[in-house]
């Protein structure tokens, strides 16, 4: 029985890090007042995709 292994680039992995971080931080609390756990994760995943967007 062959086994298949997909090839996980480094892209796939931190999509799926980018996604689990967004996740996990929608339940987190609220740092200070106004701003939510959720919002900080999704301006810093956004950043970081501008960033490496930018290197290639």
């Amino acid at each position: 029985m062959p086994i298949h292994r997909q090839h996980v680039t480094a892209r796939q992995r931190m999509s799926e890090l980018a996604v689990a971080l967004i996740v996990l931080a929608a339940f987190g609390p609220y740092l200070v007042p106004g701003v939510r756990t959720e919002q900080l994760a999704v301006c810093a995943v956004a950043g970081l995709a501008v960033l490496a967007g930018g290197a290639r």
